[in-house]
């Protein structure tokens, strides 16, 4: 009788433990002035995931048209996109010629250790032995860092 009554407090626990996640929130700047909502949730088994109020809901962020990538770490997370295209058109005042391979690149990182939103982009093109990066751009390379802070 004890043995079993042990058994099941012991699985009770088990059970009721994986319900418990740990959660941080914080909400960042950004260049819009509308603050954006960022939760790390790390359960106790399992994936971590992020997610971001939209619309006053939480949904997965980074979660797009198949061409992103989401790395998790343990207190922050990144989100990137790399795309590569050959030039359809000549853009000499870049060095793109027509035929050229040109490489989009672009990254968000949220730190929910230092409070950051970083936010990276940047334009390469391949000349024959490599992609340089294109500094002339009128987009040029965006490296930001927006202030963030904890939202309990």
């Amino acid at each position: 009788m004890l043995r079993n009554l042990v058994l099941c407090a012991s699985l009770l626990m088990v059970v009721g433990s994986q319900s418990f996640a740990a959660e941080q929130i914080m909400v960042c700047k950004a260049d819009d002035g509308k603050p954006r909502y960022y939760k790390l949730v790390t359960p106790f088994f399992g994936k971590a995931k992020v997610e971001q109020k939209v619309d006053g809901n939480w949904k997965d962020w980074c979660d797009g048209d198949g061409l992103w990538s989401l790395n998790i770490y343990e207190t922050a997370a990144r989100c990137s996109r790399k795309k590569t295209f050959t030039s359809d058109q000549g853009r000499p005042e870049y060095g793109v010629e027509k035929g050229m391979q040109v490489s989009r690149e672009y990254s968000l990182l949220i730190d929910f250790e230092f409070f950051t939103r970083i936010l990276d982009r940047s334009l390469f093109v391949n000349k024959g032995n490599g992609f340089v990066e294109i500094t002339n751009w009128h987009l040029r390379r965006i490296s930001k860092t927006f202030t963030c802070e904890k939202n309990d």
